[in-house]
């Protein structure tokens, strides 16, 4: 009698510890839906999300490329640089980037940075250094920068006060 009674309970502890599991999501559809939703809808909501419309940010992608950014075996390079610019636009963490974009953080991390490298090399294209010929100073009718950021002091006493 006292055998049975111990089996029993052990079938029932053994039928508690192995719960049924939830149906698995495909994570891969559910990426394939927001990056649809972010940049293949709209320019308005591609505007939203990335701060940028959507023919810009694929001459964007496809720039990168021409810098090193290549797709890896899991993201494309649309995908890594939706991470960078959500990332920047937002100013998110890993944290919410990874929850956006149905990733782990180490996994955000590691694209945001090759994004970031990648978007160093632009550098010789986008920015020109200042001379004697550019100089924005040089020009007529443009203010030096130092008017922006002025300090009055009148207003600043008037709110500290």
């Amino acid at each position: 009698m006292v055998m049975q009674a111990i089996g029993i309970f052990i079938n029932i502890r053994r039928r508690n510890q192995y719960l049924p599991r939830a149906p698995r999501r495909n994570w891969d559809s559910e990426r394939n839906m927001t990056l649809t939703r972010m940049f293949g809808v709209s320019d308005r909501v591609c505007h939203e999300l990335l701060r940028m419309k959507i023919a810009p940010f694929h001459r964007l992608c496809t720039r990168l490329r021409t810098y090193g950014l290549v797709d890896s075996r899991s993201i494309r390079v649309e995908e890594q640089v939706a991470i960078f610019l959500n990332t920047v636009g937002h100013d998110q963490h890993n944290r919410a980037g990874s929850f956006t974009f149905f990733r782990s953080s180490q996994t955000v991390s590691h694209y945001f940075h090759r994004v970031l490298y990648a978007c160093l090399g632009l550098y010789r294209d986008v920015v020109i250094n200042a001379t004697i010929n550019n100089s924005p100073y040089e020009k007529e009718n443009v203010q030096p920068w130092y008017t922006f950021f002025k300090v009055r002091f009148s207003k600043l006493f008037h709110y500290i006060f």
